[in-house]
């Protein structure tokens, strides 16, 4: 069974991902070459797998496996998807890291915008036409190795004909990509079928449906780092007495919900560290709840 699987999504590999794989892994093999570089890498893994990143990030792994739990229930799961999933769990980590310094929904809202265009172009690109597979490697290599080039000449720009020679790189990558472009978008115009565009199109939906499926997750991880933080600053504020903090947690949390905006709102507001008894407490909270009502108006 689990083969049948893996042979399904090998050959869901278009000969893009093939030579974009091929390419990775030998300049993975180069740069682990270098002891600096290697343990850098391991260092960068050890913080990932660490418990404070590696728990949100795996319940944000289960928010996109409920998602395709639902997509088979409506028959709209194929095997092939699989590496889709992949792409975009990958894609979608920097979000958890993004969203805790948000300070109202709108920012939320941007983010997404962003990620579901990015995922969509991602996955267009991904099973749209494709050439043969020394052609796609060929091409990938070409533009790996300019973007090198691009970027050893910017930080070393000492003599003219380095600078001609980037002109030289842009020109041939800009003339390149239209060409890669038209040529592609003819050639899917004239051999699609009906199934293969059906398929086409519910791939590139499919980054749109996850990010839909892990919103209400990532809203909650950025109300909850924003009260955590808060509350460490409240924490400090009673001199280290629970029982106060406990009793101002609920005011706040009582007055704030689990609207963004108004808990930011607040937290600029509310002078902590000058509320001495909870009587005061109470009535800046209160003060700060009329405030916020009038700007919304």
């Amino acid at each position: 069974m689990n083969n049948d699987i893996l042979q399904n999504i090998f050959y869901a590999l278009s000969n893009r991902e093939l030579a974009s794989i091929t390419i990775i892994g030998v300049f993975s093999i180069y740069f682990m070459s270098f002891k600096s570089i290697r343990q850098g890498t391991f260092q960068i893994i050890k913080t990932i797998l660490s418990p404070k990143i590696i728990i949100p990030y795996s319940l944000q792994i289960l928010c996109i496996i409920f998602a395709y739990y639902i997509l088979h229930l409506v028959g709209m799961w194929r095997t092939e998807y699989l590496k889709d999933v992949i792409y975009y769990s990958v894609a979608a980590f920097p979000l958890l890291w993004q969203v805790i310094k948000f300070s109202s929904q709108q920012d939320f809202s941007n983010l997404l915008l962003k990620q579901v265009k990015f995922s969509a172009l991602m996955s267009a690109y991904l099973n749209i036409y494709t050439f043969g597979y020394i052609v796609e490697l060929v091409l990938q290599t070409f533009f790996v190795v300019s973007v090198f080039i691009t970027l050893e000449i910017q930080r070393n720009q000492k003599n003219v004909s380095s600078i001609k020679l980037l002109g030289c790189i842009d020109k041939s990558k800009v003339i390149l990509g239209i060409g890669i472009f038209i040529f592609v978008l003819y050639k899917t115009l004239t051999q699609s079928t009906i199934l293969t565009m059906e398929v086409f199109l519910q791939s590139v939906a499919l980054p749109i449906i996850l990010t839909i499926a892990i919103i209400p997750y990532l809203y909650l991880v950025t109300i909850y780092s924003t009260y955590e933080v808060w509350f460490v600053r409240l924490y400090w504020s009673v001199g280290k007495n629970k029982e106060e903090c406990k009793l101002r947690k609920k005011i706040l949390f009582h007055a704030c919900g689990l609207n963004l905006h108004k808990i930011r709102f607040f937290e600029k507001h509310i002078k902590l560290f000058m509320l001495e008894s909870n009587t005061e407490f109470t009535s800046a909270v209160q003060q700060c709840n009329i405030d916020y009502r009038a700007i919304l108006r």
